[in-house]
C-alpha cells in the first residue's frame, strides 16, 4: 500500500551530537515513521525498516544539506559520508578539512509511491547532526528532583527522568538524554531495560521511604572517553497520603456571572492547573485573580460565544501545586542577548526549505548552511572593516559547503547578522515543578514554528504522577461524585467515568507562570501561558564554573490579571476539548486520511467526502444540519406507543419552552460524542400535543416506525427546526439553500477551485500569516441574489483545516478556531453548534438567532 506521509517520531527526531569518526544509527529503524492506509481504511503507522520488509512499493532516500557527490551507495564531502538508503553518518579517517560542516540536516525523501501520491506531494522528513571534536563538560538538570511515590511502598516506575546535557570543545551544548548511548545508574533506581528511549526513567525500590535523596549517576562514553554527572532524586510520598494536598476551588468568576456549582456528573467540568507558582502567597492570589478573569469572560463575552449562553452548564475549577521555584523548565535551546540592560532568551528559529526566488529569512539560512558557532558571533566593538572581512569569509564558506548556497540576492548583510547572533545558543537550566510543563522540546529539525510549543515535560511524571494528583483531589466546598468507584472530584481528570456524561480528562487548563510559547491541546490537557507567542525570556548567568547555560529569571512578581488573547486562546483550545479541529494552515500538505479520522473534529472535513463522483454535492456536506430553534435532552428512553401519540420524557421544566401545536423533529445524540454527518432523525414530523404541569413531558403526535423510536435514548434531543426564510416551504439548514445551490450548480466550494497547497502560506501584504486571515467567499461569476455577498462568517465549504492547505475543509472564512489572535473573531454558526449540541442542546435558541441576522436569504 502507498503512503502518504513520513515524519520522525519524537523522541528519534532529536538532534544527533556525534564525535569525529564515531558512526551514527541506521535511521530507518526505530526512527523513520511511515503513515499509511491499510485495507480496510484504517490509519497504519509503521516504522521504515518494518514497512520495507513486507511491501515493495515505496523507496526513501536519505541526503544531506552540504555539498556531496554520490560514491556509490553514500553521500560524500568534506570526509563526511551519509548512506543514502539508511542515512547512517560516518567519517573518514584524520582531521576535519577546512572549510567543512559543523552541523547539517539530513532529509528523508520519498523517492518512488506507487500507486499513491506522487513522491514530491510527500514533504521530507528533517534531522540534524552535529559534527564535534571533544567533549568537555557533562551534567544533568535540574539538580536535584522531586519525584512522588505511586504507591506507598512497592516498587514504583515512574515516567521521571533528569535531562542530561553536555558542553563539547567548540562551545555548543547538546542535548543527550535519548539515543546517544548514555547510561545510568544506580541500577535499583534507573530503568536500564534496553528500550533507548525509556533508559534512565526512575525507579523508587519498595523500602526507600518519603524523604530520602538518592543520587543519580549518567555516564557517557565517546571514543575520547568517559563523562559523568550526578544529580538527586528527592522521594516524596503519594499525593493520598500527603497532609499538604491542595484542594480544588470552584472558580465563580465574577459577581455579575452566574455563580454555584452543578451535580459534575452532567456538566463539562474544566480544571485550572497552575503550574511552575511559588509557594509565595502573592502567586496564589496572582493565580486567583488570574482564573477569575479567564472563567469571568468566558462566561459573559458574546465574542466568545457559545461559553456566554453555556455559562450554567458547565463547571471551572482550579488548583495550583506550590513548586520549589517559579518559572518552566525551557527545554528547546536558546540563543543569548541584551535588551535594555536584561539579559534575555530567544528560541532558535526552525530550519526552513528557503524559498524558489526571492530573499531568504534567518530560517532559511539556517536550513541551508546550518546553525552558527560561538566564533560566528560578531565580537564586541567590531569596526565596519572587520564586520566585512568576517561576512564576506562566511559567504565564502557557504559557497564551499552548502548545497543551495544563498547569493548576494537572496541573503543581506543584516539577515547574516540576524543569523551570526544565533551563535551565542545555549540552554536554560530546567527547575523541579508540578505537573512540570516544558516550553519547547529537545532541539529538533522537525520543529517548523518559531513559537516553542508548550506542553507537560516529557520526562517529569507525565500523566501516571498526574492521574495519582487526581486520584487523591477533593473540593475545597466538598462536591464530591455520586456514582460507583473512587468519588474524589479529581477522579474526573483521571478517569473517562461511565456515570458522568462528559468525559472530562481533556478539560484540563495547565497555566504557566510564565509568557511565551505557543498552546496546545491533547488528548488530556490543555497549556497555555500568561502571554502566548515567541517573546523574550528573562535569564541569568547561571554560575557554574565552565558551563555556558542560563537560568530562569523569575524574580517579577506575577501579574494579577492577563490581556484578552489569554483569554481567546483559552476558548480555541477548549473547543478542541469540545469536538472542534484547527481551520487555520501552516503546512503545505494534502489531507489524504480517511473521512472517519475527522470523527472528533465537526467542523472538518475531507474533500472526497463532499463529492459525489467528480462533482460537489452540498447534501453531502458534513454540516448541513437542520438549524434548531429550540431543543430539550430527553431523559429516558421512548416507550413504544399504543397509539398515535406518545410521551418523551425531558428535564424538568424544559418542556414549557414548546407549546401545542409546534412542530418537533427526534434526534439521536450520544452523550460524548460529536455530532457527526447525517445524525440519524425521526423520518416524519411530529405534533406537540401537551405539556405535563411539570413541564417535564411532551406528549406528540406521529405516526414514526417503533423501530426507529426505539434509537432515541437518554440524551438524545427533541426540537423545533427552523423554518426557511421568507415563508417558503421546508426547514432551514446550516448551508443556505443559495449557498448549496451555488456548490451545485458551479461544482466548487466558496474559495478558489482547484485549490492550491500552497497559497495559505507566508505573509500577506500587510504581514499576516495567510493561513490564519479570515476567507472572503468567492462568489465571481454567479448570479448573486443574498445579502452579506462578502460576509465571511456565511456557512459553506472553505478550503484548508488541521494545520494543511489541500484536501480538507471547514465551514466558514471568519472563525476563533482559525484567526484566534483577530480582536473580531468569533466561533462561527458550525462550531458553536457542535459545542451546543454537545454540551446543552437548550441553548441551541441562543445561538440561532445570531444566525439568522446573517443567514443568506
Amino acid at each position: 500500500m502507498p503512503i502518504r506521509e513520513i515524519y520522525f517520531a519524537s523522541k528519534a527526531a532529536g538532534d544527533i551530537h556525534l564525535l569525529r569518526h564515531e558512526r551514527s544509527r541506521d535511521l530507518r529503524v526505530d526512527s523513520l515513521r511511515f503513515v499509511w492506509t491499510g485495507v480496510y481504511g484504517t490509519e497504519l503507522r509503521h516504522f521504515a525498516n518494518v514497512y520495507l520488509d513486507f511491501h515493495m512499493d515505496v523507496e526513501v532516500e536519505f541526503r544531506p544539506t552540504f555539498r556531496a557527490a554520490l560514491v556509490g551507495d553514500e553521500w560524500t564531502g568534506f570526509g563526511i559520508k551519509v548512506n543514502r538508503f539508511s542515512g547512517e553518518v560516518s567519517f573518514d579517517a584524520g582531521a576535519a578539512p577546512i572549510p567543512s560542516p559543523d552541523n547539517f540536516i539530513i532529509e528523508a525523501v520519498i523517492t518512488r509511491n506507487e500507486d499513491g501520491l506522487a513522491p514530491n506531494l510527500i514533504p521530507p522528513a528533517l534531522i540534524r547532526v552535529h559534527v564535534h571534536t571533544a567533549a568537555t563538560l557533562m551534567w544533568l538538570t535540574p539538580a536535584s528532583m522531586t519525584v512522588r511515590r505511586l504507591s506507598a511502598v512497592g516498587d514504583d516506575r515512574t515516567r521521571n527522568r533528569f535531562t542530561v546535557r553536555v558542553q563539547f570543545s567548540d562551545g555548543i551544548i547538546g542535548d543527550l538524554t535519548v539515543r546517544h548511548g548514555v547510561t545510568w545508574g544506580p541500577a535499583a533506581n534507573v530503568d536500564t531495560g534496553g528500550d533507548p528511549d525509556e533508559e534512565g526513567l526512575l525507579r523508587i525500590p519498595a523500602g526507600v521511604a518519603a524523604g530520602a535523596t538518592v543520587p543519580i549517576t549518567a555516564t557517557w562514553s565517546s571514543i575520547a572517553g568517559r563523562l559523568t554527572a550526578t544529580a538527586d532524586m528527592i522521594v516524596a510520598q503519594p499525593w493520598s497520603t500527603d497532609p499538604a494536598m491542595p484542594k480544588a476551588d470552584l472558580v465563580d468568576g465574577s459577581p455579575d456571572a452566574w455563580q454555584g456549582t452543578i451535580k459534575p456528573e452532567v456538566v463539562p467540568n474544566v480544571l485550572f492547573f497552575g503550574d511552575g507558582l511559588s509557594g509565595d502567597p502573592a502567586d496564589g492570589a496572582a493565580f486567583q485573580s488570574i482564573t477569575n478573569k479567564i472563567v469571568h469572560d468566558l462566561k459573559t463575552d458574546p465574542l466568545t460565544r457559545p461559553f456566554d449562553v453555556l455559562a450554567t452548564s458547565m463547571n471551572y475549577w482550579r488548583v495550583a501545586v506550590p513548586s520549589a521555584s517559579r518559572g518552566i523548565s525551557v527545554r528547546c535551546e536558546v540563543f543569548t542577548q541584551t535588551v535594555g540592560g536584561t539579559l534575555v532568551a530567544r528560541p532558535v528559529p526552525p530550519a526552513l526549505v528557503p524559498p524558489v526566488a526571492g530573499a531568504w529569512q534567518v530560517e532559511n539560512l539556517i536550513y541551508a548552511v546550518g546553525l552558527p558557532m560561538p566564533r560566528d558571533v560578531a565580537p564586541a566593538g567590531e569596526s565596519w572593516a572587520a564586520a566585512t572581512a568576517r561576512r564576506t569569509a562566511l559567504r565564502a564558506r557557504w559557497t564551499a559547503i552548502a548545497r543551495t548556497a544563498p547569493t548576494a540576492a537572496t541573503v543581506s548583510d543584516a539577515l547574516i547578522e540576524q543569523w551570526a547572533l544565533i551563535g551565542t545558543r545555549t540552554f536554560v537550566d530546567e527547575i523541579d515543578a508540578f505537573p512540570a510543563m516544558g516550553l519547547g522540546s529537545r532541539p529538533a529539525a522537525s520543529e517548523s514554528s518559531s513559537t516553542p510549543s508548550l506542553d507537560l515535560h516529557e520526562d517529569r511524571g507525565g500523566m501516571d504522577g498526574l492521574d495519582s494528583f487526581y486520584a487523591a483531589l477533593r473540593a475545597s466546598n466538598g462536591v464530591a461524585l455520586s456514582g460507583a468507584g473512587a468519588n474524589e472530584l479529581g477522579n474526573l481528570w483521571a478517569q473517562d467515568r461511565a456515570d458522568c456524561r462528559f468525559d472530562n480528562r481533556s478539560l484540563v487548563v495547565i497555566l504557566s507562570a510564565t509568557k511565551g510559547g505557543r498552546a496546545q491541546q491533547t488528548d488530556r490537557h490543555i497549556t497555555i501561558s500568561l502571554e502566548s507567542g515567541n517573546i523574550d525570556i528573562p535569564v541569568n548567568s547561571a554560575v557554574v564554573a565552565g558551563r555556558r547555560t542560563v537560568s530562569i529569571d523569575a524574580s517579577a512578581p506575577l501579574p494579577v490579571t492577563v490581556d484578552r488573547d489569554v483569554w481567546r486562546v483559552t476558548a480555541h483550545e477548549l473547543g478542541h476539548s469540545l469536538g472542534l479541529g484547527d481551520e487555520y494552515v501552516d503546512l503545505p500538505g494534502i489531507f489524504t486520511a480517511p473521512e472517519g479520522s475527522l470523527d472528533r473534529d465537526g467542523n472538518l472535513t475531507s474533500v472526497a467526502a463532499v463529492l459525489n463522483g467528480a462533482r460537489f454535492s452540498s447534501a453531502r456536506v458534513k454540516w448541513n444540519w437542520r438549524r434548531v430553534v429550540k431543543a430539550a435532552m430527553l431523559v429516558e428512553p421512548i416507550m413504544p406507543p399504543a397509539g398515535s401519540e406518545f410521551d418523551i420524557k425531558v428535564g424538568p421544566g424544559h418542556a414549557f419552552q414548546f407549546s401545542p401545536g409546534d412542530k418537533v423533529r427526534l434526534r439521536e445524540r450520544i452523550h460524548k460524542q460529536v455530532l457527526r454527518r447525517d445524525p440519524f432523525e425521526c423520518s416524519s414530523a411530529l405534533v406537540v400535543v401537551s405539556i405535563n404541569a411539570a413541564g417535564d413531558v411532551l406528549r406528540v403526535s406521529g405516526s414514526p416506525d417503533p423501530a426507529e423510536l426505539s434509537r432515541f435514548r437518554d440524551g438524545s434531543v427533541v426540537y423545533i427546526p427552523a423554518p426557511l426564510p421568507g415563508g417558503a416551504a421546508g426547514e432551514a439548514r446550516l448551508v443556505a439553500p443559495k449557498i448549496a445551490k451555488y456548490i451545485d450548480d458551479n461544482n466548487r466550494p466558496l474559495t478558489p477551485w482547484p485549490n492550491d497547497p500552497t497559497a495559505q502560506l507566508g505573509l500577506d501584504d500587510r504581514g499576516r500569516w495567510r493561513g490564519t486571515v479570515a476567507q472572503v467567499p468567492a462568489y465571481d461569476g454567479y448570479d448573486v441574489l443574498w445579502t452579506h455577498r462578502n460576509d465571511a462568517r456565511v456557512v459553506g465549504l472553505y478550503a484548508g483545516g488541521s494545520g494543511l492547505g489541500d484536501g480538507i475543509f471547514h465551514p466558514a472564512g471568519s472563525c476563533m478556531m482559525r484567526n484566534t489572535n483577530a480582536d473580531t473573531s468569533a466561533f462561527c454558526a458550525v462550531c458553536r453548534f457542535v459545542m451546543v449540541d454537545l454540551i446543552d442542546p437548550r441553548a441551541h435558541w441562543w445561538i440561532d438567532r445570531d444566525y439568522d441576522k446573517i443567514y443568506p436569504k
